[in-house]
């Protein structure tokens, strides 16, 4: 059997699942058609379950995309260099070392608030956001400002985080929500591979995988008819191989493996039980 996520970091945990296997198919007189197809329908079931993807993950798309981007209204009005004085007598641009690469859109009698013009992209599209946002990390411990200078009572703040329109900021939030289940519905086809060869799960799908299943990334290879037998789930979602879905992966196979091993002993404590399996 195989899962392939990213399968060197789960050779382990896949070591503990075959064996399982191997296991059930001795005791139980089982084929090994029957045992890994029953198995990679529970496996199945499991990711589609456990994989990311819900109504928590989309309230945590929305809080990643604005931890990212500032929003400052739509006719924010963004000072030139050349109204700085105008604002300021008693200051000129010169005054700020990187005035020129700043653009200011606040004055205040305690601050002056800017945003370096390489972190505005108030024309930026959706797709112009969507690169940004996957493609930079973003520091969050220093809060959402830096303090820049100080010009007698006034501060000089300047944003962190990118500069964007609150229009675009929300289209970029509303398609990435869109692909919620992705990763669950990247197990589907596995899924249907099997339940077309007679083994199904209890599990019920998710309405969020539904809802994705027709551009499912993900694919069975069916090798249980074969003198070898064999299965290949995989998933190719964005998100297959990260971390957490290591940890989800590694979960459902090692927990597999101790649901064999327990079930087989009781069957060794009780041969009666066999005939319910």
């Amino acid at each position: 059997m195989e899962v392939t996520i990213d399968k060197p970091s789960l050779d382990s945990s896949l070591a503990k699942l075959q064996g399982a296997i191997a296991a059930k198919m001795q005791v139980l007189k089982m084929s090994s058609r029957r045992a890994i197809g029953l198995e990679a329908s529970h496996l199945c079931g499991y990711m589609i379950d456990r994989a990311l993807g819900g109504t928590r993950t989309k309230k945590a798309i929305a809080r990643k995309v604005l931890t990212k981007f500032i929003s400052l209204g739509e006719d924010v009005e963004i000072k030139s260099e050349s109204s700085w004085a105008g604002h300021h007598r008693n200051h000129s641009e010169s005054d700020i070392s990187e005035g020129k690469d700043v653009e200011w859109y606040a004055f205040t009698p305690s601050g002056i608030y800017g945003v370096a013009r390489e972190m505005d992209y108030r024309n930026a599209n959706v797709e112009g956001l969507e690169s940004i946002y996957f493609g930079t990390e973003m520091g969050g411990n220093d809060g959402d400002r830096i303090v820049a200078g100080q010009r007698g009572k006034q501060t000089i703040y300047l944003w962190q985080k990118f500069l964007v329109k609150p229009s675009t900021v929300k289209a970029l939030i509303t398609k990435l929500q869109k692909r919620v289940g992705s990763l669950k519905a990247s197990f589907i086809p596995s899924l249907r591979a099997l339940e077309a060869e007679g083994f199904k799960t209890a599990e019920t799908i998710p309405a969020a995988a539904l809802r994705n299943e027709y551009r499912a990334k993900g694919r069975f290879n069916n090798g249980l008819n074969e003198l070898d037998c064999f299965v290949e789930i995989i998933s190719n979602a964005s998100g297959a191989g990260n971390e957490k879905m290591r940890q989800i992966a590694a979960e459902a196979m090692e927990g597999r493996a101790r649901a064999i091993i327990t079930r087989m002993a009781v069957i060794h404590e009780h041969p009666e039980l066999i005939f319910q399996e």
